[in-house]
C-alpha cells in the first residue's frame, strides 16, 4: 500500500465529499463519491464508474488525480448534468487527451469545452438520453467554459501535463493538498504541518499560541488550520 501511494496522495470518499462540498457549497455524500469512483449495482444492472481510479484494488480509496477528477464530476453534477453525460464526456476527453484522467490534465482547462461540443456535434446517441434533454445538458456544459469553471481551475497548480496541487481556500490561503507531501493531506504550505494535527490540539483545549510555539510556527498557521478544518467538518 505505502509503495503504491507515495507521491500520489490518498483520500477516502468522506474526505473527498467534504473537500468538494466545501468549495462548491454542495451536499454530496461519501456514497455518491464512491459510486462515481467505483460504479455500482442497482436493480439487477451494473453502472460504470465515471472516472478510472488509480487504485483498482483498494476499495473506497482514491489518489490525488482521482480527487481532482471527482471534484469536476461534482462541479458538473452541481450544474445539473446527468451522470450519463459526464461519463460520455470523460470517455471523449480520454480519447481527446490520450489519458485515463481527462478531468485532471492541463489540456482540460483550455480544451474542455471541445469535449461537450464534440458530443453535441455527434448527438452522442449512445448516451441514452432523450434528444431534447441531451442537447440541453450539452448546451449547459459548454456554457460553464470558460468563465464559470475558471475560478476552480485557478485553485489548482498545473504541471506540464497533470494537476499537481490543490488550494482549497485559494492561493491566498495557507492550505494546500500536494500529493508529494504528507500523502496529499491538507497541510500548512509554509511549514508543512498537517492542519488536522493543529486542529486536534486546539479543539482539545490547548491554547493556539502554545500550539504554535510547540511546532515553531506562526500563530496565523494555527488559526488558518483551525478555521479550515472547522469549515471542512461542516461541509
Amino acid at each position: 500500500m505505502t509503495r503504491t501511494v507515495i507521491g500520489r496522495g490518498i483520500y477516502t470518499p468522506k474526505q473527498v465529499a467534504r473537500l468538494v462540498n466545501l468549495r462548491l457549497d454542495s451536499d454530496f455524500g461519501e456514497d455518491q463519491i464512491d459510486r462515481w469512483a467505483r460504479g455500482y449495482h442497482r436493480a439487477g444492472r451494473d453502472y460504470a464508474p465515471v472516472i478510472v481510479p488509480e487504485l483498482d484494488g483498494d476499495r473506497r480509496l482514491v489518489t490525488f488525480l482521482d480527487f481532482v477528477e471527482l471534484f469536476f464530476v461534482g462541479f458538473f453534477r452541481h450544474q445539473g448534468l446527468s451522470l450519463q453525460v459526464i461519463r460520455a464526456a470523460a470517455r471523449e476527453g480520454g480519447k481527446l487527451f490520450s489519458t485515463d484522467h481527462p478531468f485532471a490534465v492541463k489540456s482540460f482547462r483550455t480544451d474542455g469545452q471541445s469535449i461537450f461540443a464534440e458530443l453535441e456535434r455527434t448527438r452522442a446517441a449512445s448516451i441514452g438520453l432523450p434528444a431534447e434533454r441531451l442537447i440541453e445538458e450539452l448546451h449547459i456544459a459548454q456554457m460553464v467554459f470558460p468563465d464559470m469553471v475558471e475560478p476552480y481551475f485557478e485553485d489548482i497548480d498545473w504541471g506540464d501535463v497533470e494537476a499537481e496541487a490543490y488550494w482549497p481556500c485559494g492561493h491566498d490561503g495557507r492550505i494546500v493538498l500536494d500529493p508529494t507531501r504528507s500523502f496529499g493531506q491538507p497541510i500548512d504550505d509554509l511549514t508543512g504541518v498537517p492542519t488536522e494535527a493543529l486542529y486536534s490540539f486546539v479543539t482539545a483545549g490547548d491554547d493556539p499560541e502554545m500550539v504554535a510555539d510547540w511546532y515553531g510556527i506562526p500563530l496565523a498557521a494555527v488559526e488558518a488550520a483551525v478555521e479550515f478544518e472547522h469549515a471542512l467538518r461542516s461541509a
